[in-house]
């Protein structure tokens, strides 16, 4: 074989690369404007979630202010059970929500990997600081007196 051919092989192989690679880079940076897209839509529906759990938490503060005599315990814990399966059930779809579209946009297999562990973390300590306030949440309802206390009777002299 003579040195031309030779360099012609090459550089056709070396042609045939750099489109591979490009193709390979392409791909890449669409997954990742995927996962930026779907990490923008969590994060939104993460701040509605949030601000779900705010508006919950000033009903259950509303509505201990408006308790009165003729509240019962039963009442009164119907109602926290009901905000807390109202917050649980909007987590839940939140997590269901998450999972799909990272299912989705997880495809690309091991150029991603780097990008889920950040989203992944992310995820995670947005749900803890979630929970955290569902418990701060429930330990101010537990905490607060459900009937004020019976009156001394007055003596009179």
């Amino acid at each position: 074989m003579d040195d031309n051919l030779i360099d012609a092989k090459l550089e056709t192989v070396r042609a045939q690369n750099d489109a591979r690679f490009a193709e390979v880079l392409a791909v890449s940076r669409e997954t990742a404007a995927e996962v930026r897209a779907i990490e923008g839509r969590i994060d939104g529906r993460l701040g509605e979630l949030t601000g779900a759990i705010t508006g919950l938490k000033g009903q259950l503060d509303g509505i201990s202010h408006r308790l009165d005599a003729t509240s019962t315990k039963g009442a009164v814990w119907g109602a926290a059970v009901t905000s807390g399966l109202a917050v649980l059930a909007a987590l839940l779809a939140a997590l269901a929500f998450a999972a799909n579209r990272f299912d989705a946009g997880m495809s690309a297999g091991k150029a991603t990997s780097e990008i889920s562990a950040v989203v992944d973390q992310r995820i995670s300590a947005r749900f803890d600081q979630m929970e955290q306030q569902i418990e701060r949440i429930g330990a101010a309802v537990s905490q607060r007196p459900l009937l004020p206390a019976p009156a001394a009777p007055a003596t009179q002299p």
